[in-house]
């Protein structure tokens, strides 16, 4: 479905997917309390994919992954259910 990083996190923004719109204060709040690499692995129906990793220089390591998912509509609906309880906001 998409792919990311350890240093880079993932190729797309959870907070878009779920369709939610955040103040800069929720967005900040959500990403003190956890990462999107986190938010994502939190999805039942997402599964993350270790492809490799990176190592040949020092300071440059990095670890690569392949996320799948069952279906982007589920996606979506488990990234906003587990990012507005987060926040302590109830779905609407």
């Amino acid at each position: 479905m998409f792919r990311g990083s350890l240093v880079d996190g993932p190729g797309i923004d959870p907070v878009r997917l779920a369709k939610l719109d955040l103040t800069d204060d929720e967005h900040d709040r959500l990403l003190n309390e956890c990462s999107e690499r986190n938010l994502l692995r939190e999805c039942p129906c997402v599964e993350e994919i270790e492809l490799g990793e990176f190592d040949e220089y020092p300071g440059t390591s990095d670890v690569f992954y392949r996320y799948e998912a069952s279906s982007k509509s589920q996606l979506s609906a488990e990234l906003r259910t587990i990012i507005l309880d987060k926040l302590g906001r109830s779905k609407g």
